[in-house]
């Protein structure tokens, strides 16, 4: 669950987005700004956080009124095994390490459903995470982390599969589909088309998180 530090919607002083590039960071930055609200968007041409400078760097451009949200990973397409886990953890460290140095007003990680065990048919917040994969336990150790670099309002957020145009991931479900039916005119499914999943449209996600920026929440919150 979450609590808001602002009882009503508040501006955030600068909102810092960490990973502006990614698709969820690009539909982001269009309700903050839309709102008047101050964005710095960086992307790894601007810090690389697999450096071993990323941290000074980071914390060059960071100013301690920021809201700083941390979008930047390896997704899953590109590699779910234990080099994309260290790296992942290492990106981590660095935004940890900037945010040690200069501090921040609020602090959100978007993590992933990937946190909880699959087996699992309803999740709630309350529900214990068990990640069964490296790519899980990378997000759940970097939600740990995220809560221990600082003292300021910490949000978690877990979306679900996101899908919505401009998504690059290519993951099975709608924008797999469409791209499908485009190219191929067909669109194959799993097994016999009986299961069901959970996905979420990227402007939902953005406007969602932007909510919550507005609010400085603080918390786990499933995004679904």
């Amino acid at each position: 669950m979450i609590a808001h530090g602002n009882a009503s919607s508040t501006k955030p002083a600068r909102v810092v987005l960490v990973g502006a590039g990614g698709f969820i960071g690009a539909a982001l930055r269009m309700p903050l700004e839309a709102a008047g609200i101050p964005v710095l968007a960086l992307r790894s041409a601007d810090v690389d956080l697999s450096v071993p400078t990323a941290a000074n760097a980071l914390a060059e451009a960071l100013r301690p009124s920021d809201a700083v949200v941390m979008l930047a990973a390896i997704t899953p397409d590109k590699g779910r095994d234990a080099k994309a886990l260290i790296k992942n953890l290492a990106m981590m460290d660095a935004l940890c390490g900037a945010i040690a140095k200069v501090g921040c007003a609020h602090l959100v990680y978007f993590s992933s459903d990937a946190v909880y065990d699959p087996a699992v048919s309803r999740v709630a917040e309350e529900t214990p995470a068990s990640p069964r994969d490296l790519y899980g336990a990378m997000h759940y150790t970097r939600e740990l982390m995220a809560r221990v670099a600082t003292r300021a309002p910490v949000l978690v957020l877990r979306p679900t599969l996101v899908y919505g145009v401009g998504d690059t991931h290519n993951a099975y479900g709608p924008n797999r589909f469409r791209r499908a039916a485009q190219k191929e005119h067909r669109i194959a499914l799993f097994g016999g088309g009986e299961e069901l999943r959970d996905h979420i449209h990227v402007n939902d996600v953005a406007a969602l998180a932007a909510r919550c920026l507005m609010h400085a929440s603080s918390g786990t919150l499933n995004m679904a």
